[in-house]
């Protein structure tokens, strides 16, 4: 059906109404597709809430399901039964990924900011040297020896933040973002008498919204999972970050199911094990989804924002 429209007096016919028809079926296709995959997405999701709500004599006895024969909330009696250690390791990993986020960030868009200019001199020796950094690192004993013996940072909370300040993957991405801003803008910032530094701050940072969520939301995941610095330099358990603390969970849940039996007489059919897993995984991913749903808006903006050249 074509379509009409009044300019000025005069009536303009569109003809589209085929082409629209004849898009239809793609659209209804690709719509049941994504439908599809966003079911396959939330399907383990709610296996995890269900597993996690249900006693352990009953996944004993019908094994995992969505709907559970019955709920409890055993493990997260389990889990809560040190409430002050939870909350103290919710604390660390709070604190470590706000500070980290905040400081990586700066410093990523800091770093990325003139390797996106082209007036930069000294901009392709210093992209070769963090894509290098990308590809081949100093390995596992370097670093633990270059950390404990020289910087003396175990036991404290700039070990879980320091390493991990400058990813290049993140400065590449970032630069990308402002590489997509005209440079007709910073050419009217200089022409106004704009220095650099205001044209970072007032111009670029303003403009990289949806960059700085995308980068920033890369750099939240990082802090928030990390595991392997814990664990290598931190022996004070008042420092111990979350992911740190459900992995001891998961040890000590280990070793009972193994040992207990043998060491201590405990009845292992009292313990849920299987639930108490899944609700740890609730606990550690929760605060993420609610970050995710904030950022959501900047994080889909910022993954098209350097999809379109101008």
């Amino acid at each position: 059906m074509d379509k009409s429209i009044e300019i000025r007096g005069k009536t303009i016919r569109e003809k589209g109404g085929a082409a629209d028809r004849a898009a239809l079926p793609f659209r209804i296709l690709f719509g049941a597709l994504l439908l599809l995959f966003g079911l396959f997405c939330l399907i383990p999701f709610i296996m995890v809430i269900s597993v996690s709500l249900t006693p352990q004599s009953v996944l004993d006895e019908f094994g995992y399901q969505f709907i559970p024969q019955a709920f409890s909330l055993e493990a997260y009696r389990y889990l809560f039964r040190f409430p002050e250690m939870l909350i103290r390791a919710y604390g660390v990993s709070i604190f470590i990924t706000v500070a980290g986020t905040v400081l990586n960030l700066a410093i990523t868009a800091m770093l990325a900011y003139p390797l996106s200019r082209m007036e930069f001199r000294w901009k392709r020796g210093v992209s070769f040297f963090l894509f290098f950094t990308m590809i081949f690192s100093g390995g596992m004993v370097p670093y633990y020896i270059l950390v404990r013996q020289y910087l003396h940072m175990q036991d404290t909370l700039l070990v879980l933040i320091l390493p991990q300040m400058v990813v290049p993957g993140n400065v590449f991405l970032l630069r990308v973002f402002m590489q997509d801003t005209p440079n007709e803008i910073y050419e009217s910032a200089w022409l106004d008498g704009a220095s650099e530094y205001r044209i970072f701050g007032s111009v670029v940072l303003p403009l990289m919204k949806p960059g700085l969520a995308t980068v920033g939301l890369f750099i939240v995941l990082q802090y928030w999972n990390e595991v392997i610095t814990g664990k290598l330099f931190i022996e004070d358990q008042n420092l111990l970050p979350l992911q740190n603390i459900l992995d001891q969970f998961t040890q000590y849940i280990q070793y009972i199911m193994t040992h207990g039996s043998s060491t201590g007489g405990l009845a292992l059919t009292n313990l849920p094990s299987d639930s108490i897993l899944f609700a740890m995984c609730l606990i550690a991913a929760g605060p993420m989804m609610l970050v995710f749903l904030f950022f959501q808006k900047y994080f889909v903006a910022g993954l098209t924002m350097g999809a379109v050249k101008s």
